[in-house]
């Protein structure tokens, strides 16, 4: 056995005759060191989670972002093209004339470089509609793939 004490700062356990077995103060230190670690271990797994679920939120903030920037730089080329056509593209031609004349008089295209049409950062291709008076829509139906749902991405024509 070994006599329980404390000198220079470290503190002597005494042990039983049973292998294993702590006895007195020293017991409660090494208990209360496992309880330590134990609560250490937890809260770092927690972190690592939370900033797991985090990175995930932040993707598709960047999905959103490169998605919105996509539908203003097809914006921007839809009405370069309707500056040449005096019109902007059926839907029956759709984003595909931003690439290929189809026909359409005074085009000078194409209005895209590389000369395709980009797919939304969910890998979908992005819509092209038209209102009644002509004014066209540009959307991504976002992470969900449902056109009409709140997580779409839209900037309405002007």
């Amino acid at each position: 056995m070994i006599p329980a004490g404390a000198r220079g700062g470290l503190t002597y356990l005494m042990r039983s005759s049973s292998p294993g077995a702590v006895l007195g103060a020293s017991g409660m230190k090494i208990s209360s060191t496992v309880a330590v670690g134990s609560l250490s271990a937890i809260a770092s797994l927690a972190l690592v989670l939370w900033f797991i679920c985090l990175r995930g939120e932040g993707t598709q903030i960047r999905r959103r972002g490169r998605a919105q920037a996509q539908v203003a730089l097809l914006r921007t080329a839809l009405d370069e093209l309707k500056r040449d056509c005096g019109t902007y593209p059926n839907p029956d031609l759709g984003l595909g004339a931003l690439v290929a004349s189809g026909g359409q008089r005074g085009w000078r295209g194409p209005y895209l470089m590389p000369a395709v049409v980009p797919r939304d950062p969910w890998g979908r291709p992005y819509r092209y509609e038209q209102t009644a008076t002509g004014v066209p829509t540009v959307y991504s139906v976002g992470p969900d793939g449902k056109p009409g749902t709140r997580d779409d991405v839209a900037e309405v024509g002007h």
